[in-house]
């Protein structure tokens, strides 16, 4: 299909200054299946074709994180081969059945790799739209201008205290970092959103060691008139220079 409409993009990912292995994995679909992974890459594809987006962080310890990762990311990658849904209800639908796909595969996997999974965000562009879904603490964010807006909520035990109504005095006893839904945990439910994008608009798909070692301020501030890739080199910079303690990936993405 011929288009006007570009998705421009950029990832990186990085162990961060306080791990020894990376656990975290990016990557970049489009029909034709998996089109860019690695540490760093940047490139352009036709929005109306379409173009999905993945950040992976992977849970269970050094190579059982990294293999959970392996196996989501080839997963997705065997599944996106091909046309995809033309309705959007149907396309939001298909897209959050690939999500308990790739979870029944790390599930499923029967290797020694015990306790291994992965929190996840999908953001799945096709023309002007979006569909965004998440699992865990991988966050997605929608760049609109100067303002940055969390779309995603962590699936985290302190959030579903806050959910019951505790008060921030209850809940600054609680531990913050248990995660209550991840691929490879049980029957996760994926959080499905669909979004209209407007030409200039940007997403930003990144890991806990990216949002937590940075507040929403400090993000909007390395994003903002920055190309994907150089706003991607500068998050990840930032993240190290703040002592992350956990792996850093960034994926940016503009439609133009």
């Amino acid at each position: 299909m011929n288009s006007t409409r570009q998705v421009r993009f950029a990832g990186r990912c990085d162990v961060g200054p306080n791990r020894e292995h990376n656990e975290d994995a990016i990557a970049v679909f489009d029909e034709r299946g998996l089109r860019h992974a690695g540490d760093v890459f940047a490139a352009t594809l036709p929005a109306d074709d379409g173009v999905a987006l993945l950040v992976l962080d992977g849970m269970g310890g050094h190579s059982s994180g990294d293999h959970a990762c392996r196996l989501a990311r080839g997963f997705l990658a065997e599944q996106l081969v091909g046309r995809w849904p033309a309705d959007e209800e149907a396309r939001a639908a298909w897209l959050a059945s690939l999500l308990l796909g790739a979870s029944a595969r790390v599930n499923g996997d029967g290797t020694t790799h015990a306790g291994q999974g992965a929190t996840v965000a999908l953001a799945v562009v096709v023309g002007e739209v979006v569909h965004v879904l998440h699992v865990g603490d991988v966050r997605v964010y929608l760049m609109r201008g100067d303002r940055l807006e969390p779309r995603t909520r962590d699936d985290t035990f302190i959030n579903q205290a806050r959910e019951r109504g505790l008060d921030e005095a209850e809940l600054a006893k609680l531990p913050r970092n248990i995660i209550v839904q991840a691929l490879g945990y049980g029957e996760p439910v994926p959080h499905v959103q669909t979004l209209r994008l407007e030409p200039g608009d940007g997403l930003l798909l990144c890991s806990d060691g990216l949002h937590e070692a940075l507040t929403d301020v400090e993000i909007a501030a390395a994003l903002r008139g920055r190309d994907p890739a150089d706003a991607c080199a500068v998050l990840v910079e930032r993240a190290i220079a703040a002592d992350s303690d956990d792996n850093i990936s960034a994926l940016v993405a503009r439609l133009e």
